[in-house]
């Protein structure tokens, strides 16, 4: 959630991680003083993010009825302590870029990437924010708004169409049945695609209209041919940074390969529940930590290696059945949607406007977008890569189709039920 009250929150942990690492961490470079740093940031995300989820379990085990309303987990708050972690280690290592305190915070708040990332590294943003040039970049404002108006495609026409339709399956979950189950799972593998692509695109997009290049974030991961290749691709920036900043520290693969098995499955599982307060998230992290555990065991053995394809098809439909943890709110739900897929649950007779929530004409358009779904994932070239084929034929013809995409996209907007970014939650 936002709000002008967690400004103060914001702007304390900036003063506090700016100036523990100029007066504290760079003069006497102590490790318990970057200890001390990175416990108050995993604190204040911590008491925000984790408290309710424990009181209510406590609550729960015990029969009570405790809930602390008044903790409202403030928009962004995962995305800008894990920057400023990485911005008191890299000091440690002496591998931050020199900056004062109003650059500092203009990397920290730079509003593209501030509320669900990328998650970008200080030594590729201060540098760029020192050197912004006062003229007019129109090849890059045209490239920007090219991806926002792609991006809000994505988001408003693909992502929130197929919402409409999970979120009804998932929140009747006790009612339902082996074909409802496989729509549901199926829909929210594109979902989640398009809504995280489409916020990609136009976090790329803004920070170029400002001159300023981020890194890439999402890269074809439905085409990734291990769960190890997945995770190289989806949400890139946090790989990264729980690579670097957890499994290198827990001893990466230094430490002999048991060692290893374990940091690749503790870096996972953290990175389930950072995702949320849930026991779902954590199953979520730990299901791809047991898979990447196996992958890696797999790979290092002399077993036959698969072809690309069935690679694909393998990893795909794994990923497919982990975003199910994920998407569930909580662990009936959760289960109640594997035991439909496998139970061969299918109604007779059916009546769908009554046994999906849908008549035949909704569900025929939900199925010509899913298959639509299939043909632009994997058969459509990247956004960037189309504004670089067309970009100096047809400079006039992006800029008016951008420029009506986005127009119809804010008046859709306003006259629609919107759905925010799913990473927002984050």
């Amino acid at each position: 959630m936002g709000g002008v009250k967690y400004l103060s929150l914001l702007g304390f942990s900036l003063f506090f991680n700016y100036f523990i690492t100029k007066f504290g961490i760079n003069k006497y470079k102590k490790k318990w003083i970057l200890s001390l740093g990175v416990i108050t940031n995993v604190c204040l995300l911590g008491y925000f993010k984790y408290t309710n989820f424990f009181v209510d379990k406590f609550s729960q085990f015990f029969g009570l009825s405790i809930h602390i309303s008044q903790i409202i987990l403030p928009l962004a708050i995962s995305f800008y302590t894990f920057q400023q972690i990485a911005w008191l280690i890299d000091n440690y290592k002496k591998e931050a870029p020199e900056c004062d305190f109003i650059e500092y915070a203009g990397a920290v708040l730079f509003f593209p990437h501030l509320i669900a990332g990328p998650i970008v590294q200080y030594h590729d943003l201060v540098p760029q924010l020192k050197v912004i040039k006062k003229e007019i970049n129109y090849k890059l404002i045209l490239n920007g708004i090219f991806l926002i108006a792609i991006g809000c495609v994505k988001k408003i026409y693909l992502a929130d169409y197929i919402a409409s339709f999970v979120d009804v399956w998932y929140t009747d979950f006790s009612n339902l049945n082996t074909i409802k189950a496989w729509l549901a799972t199926i829909g929210y593998v594109f979902q989640i695609y398009f809504d995280f692509s489409g916020y990609c695109d136009i976090a790329i997009g803004s920070a170029l209209i400002l001159g300023i290049k981020l890194p890439q974030n999402f890269n074809d991961p439905y085409k990734a041919e291990s769960i190890r290749d997945f995770w190289r691709r989806w949400h890139i920036t946090l790989g990264y940074f729980l690579t670097k900043y957890v499994y290198i520290p827990l001893g990466g693969n230094r430490k002999g390969k048991k060692r290893t098995l374990i940091n690749i499955f503790l870096m996972l599982c953290i990175s389930g529940l950072w995702h949320g307060a849930g026991i779902h998230f954590i199953l979520w992290g730990a299901l791809h930590g047991i898979a990447m555990v196996i992958h890696r065991v797999y790979s290092e053995s002399n077993l036959f290696k698969l072809p690309r394809v069935p690679s694909i098809i393998i990893t795909f439909i794994t990923v497919s059945l982990f975003w199910i943890a994920f998407r569930s709110d909580n662990v009936h739900c959760m289960t109640a949607v594997f035991k439909n897929l496998f139970s061969l649950n299918v109604p007779h007779g059916v009546n769908w406007k009554i046994k999906s929530g849908f008549d035949l004409h909704q569900l025929r358009l939900y199925l010509y977008m899913i298959i639509m779904s299939f043909i632009i994932v994997y058969l459509f070239p990247k956004a960037q890569n189309i504004y670089d084929k067309y970009s100096e034929k047809a400079s006039i013809l992006i800029a008016v189709f951008s420029a009506g995409v986005i127009w119809l996209s804010l008046a859709k907007i306003m006259t629609n039920s919107y759905t925010t970014f799913i990473y927002f939650n984050f």
